[in-house]
């Protein structure tokens, strides 16, 4: 499982940047409640705990640098996206996704 890891948080990432870059109107009315951005902290939180335990610490720290607002305060992040297009936040998990990769790709993962 650990082998898989970094290519399922990167296809992850790249499903959530394609529907970001692809369905914006409908990704920002989704992404605009709280229970939902809840739920993207979760998921992000049990993805950090997952590069915690697989000893990925630096990724486990991003992770959890992502997951927590999103979990903690989710009306706080709400507002924070919207300082900008759901497009930009879709580039910025598509460079995510690619940097990952590539990282991942260098280091013999």
């Amino acid at each position: 499982m650990n082998a898989l890891f970094v290519p399922l948080l990167c296809g992850g990432l790249l499903a959530s940047a394609l529907a970001h870059l692809f369905f914006p109107v409908a990704t920002e009315k989704y992404m605009s409640r709280g229970r939902n951005v809840q739920a993207a902290g979760a998921v992000l939180l049990a993805l950090t705990v997952a590069a915690l335990a697989w000893g990925f610490s630096i990724l486990s720290v991003l992770l959890a640098v992502f997951a927590l607002p999103r979990l903690l305060v989710p009306d706080r992040s709400i507002r924070l996206q919207r300082v900008y297009p759901r497009r930009v936040h879709g580039a910025l998990l598509l460079l995510a996704a690619v940097a990952i990769w590539l990282v991942f790709r260098r280091t013999g993962g």
